[in-house]
């Protein structure tokens, strides 16, 4: 972390507020600044946790590929399983920025896998800004996803989401361990691949679940 330019820490965190801001635009009133606020600054404090563990830990070998992303849902559940969230309406507003603020942190993380594995040509800095965008969208939707399970006053809501996102996060962790242990440069290229997957990804959950936080009346001015 400590070989990575400022700029790129700084520039993962400002692009993801934008994401936050231009997903929520609508829905302003509807939840409480100050408690989304601090919903980011405690995702961006786990993901940065959870970096620091996976970098201790990567030598697990193919157990990487399973192990980290139920560590990652699991870590964001905990937040999430705080009483000032559950069975709370707005929740998936607050899971949505905790998964953007944990995700903010994994764009560093993926430049400097990366350009250590292929390089720092302009293409590969390319696909490594690609693909720190598509893992943000990536944590940010099952962030949301595992917001609506903890606001639902049923609890096997919340463990469903929760292997559902897992298993959202198996394709990921897979790349990432092409490009931590194989070090190929088509691991590179198909990474090419996340930021369209984690935007499909993120589209799908935040037009489903954003919209229930509201009452049916207010859904149909949201949709119109």
């Amino acid at each position: 972390m400590n070989s990575l330019p400022t700029g790129v820490v700084f520039a993962g965190i400002i692009v993801t507020l934008i994401i936050l801001w231009y997903s929520l635009r609508r829905y302003e009133g509807h939840f409480s600044e100050r408690k989304l606020f601090l919903s980011f600054l405690a995702g961006i404090a786990m993901g940065f946790v959870i970096i620091v563990l996976e970098f201790v830990t990567s030598d697990v070998g193919l157990l990487y590929i399973i192990l980290f992303p139920a560590v990652e849902q699991f870590s964001k559940l905990m937040i999430m399983n705080l009483k000032t969230f559950q069975k709370k309406r707005e929740a998936p507003f607050y899971g949505l920025s905790i998964g953007l603020g944990f995700g903010a942190i994994f764009v560093p993380l993926s430049t400097l896998m990366i350009t250590t594995a292929m390089g720092t040509d302009v293409l590969f800095l390319i696909i490594s800004l690609l693909f720190g965008i598509g893992v943000v969208l990536f944590h940010g939707a099952t962030g949301c996803m595992l917001g609506y399970g903890v606001a639902s006053i049923d609890e096997r809501k919340k463990w469903r989401y929760l292997v559902l996102a897992i298993l959202a996060g198996i394709p990921i962790a897979g790349l990432e361990f092409g490009l931590l242990f194989i070090k190929e440069p088509f691991a590179s290229y198909i990474g090419g691949v996340v930021p369209l997957y984690g935007a499909l990804l993120y589209w799908r959950v935040t037009d489903r679940f954003l919209p229930l936080t509201l009452k049916r009346r207010e859904r149909r001015k949201i949709k119109s």
